[in-house]
């Protein structure tokens, strides 16, 4: 049985008909597995991308709602202190009025006794050392 042979138009080389139709064939197959490789790499692709991206959103949303969380948690904390500190503040002007009170009241206990003193002591606390200071007597 003979073959049918053909001449390539470029080289001038013969080669049989059925290695040209399956040359063709398989260039035919191999371009069709790699578009069809590709469009399935690019949908993958794309998925993959798709899945990242709503990982990496949960994960920031996740993490945005732990320091939301913790930042309010230091705002309370800040006014707890706050109001602490206010009611700190308010029992020290209390009691430093009640101290200028006692010492209004010895006063005029004590010059209403006749007896003078040779100088004043001050009942309120020194800011630098801790003790009481004296107030000398008018020259």
């Amino acid at each position: 049985m003979e073959t049918d042979n053909i001449i390539c138009p470029f080289c001038h080389k013969e080669f049989p008909l059925v290695e040209a139709i399956s040359e063709k064939q398989r260039a035919w197959l191999e371009k069709e597995f790699f578009a069809r490789h590709e469009k399935q790499y690019e949908e993958e692709k794309k998925e993959l991308k798709k899945a990242l991206t709503e990982k990496i959103r949960k994960d920031m949303d996740s993490e945005i709602k732990e320091k939301e969380e913790e930042l309010e948690n230091k705002s309370k904390e800040l006014e707890a202190y706050k109001n602490q500190k206010r009611q700190l503040l308010k029992k020290e002007r209390e009691l430093e009025e009640a101290r200028s009170a006692m010492a209004l009241e010895i006063e005029r206990k004590c010059a209403g006794n006749g007896r003078g003193f040779l100088f004043r002591t001050s009942l309120t606390p020194s800011r630098n050392t801790g003790t009481r200071k004296q107030k000398e007597p008018p020259k």
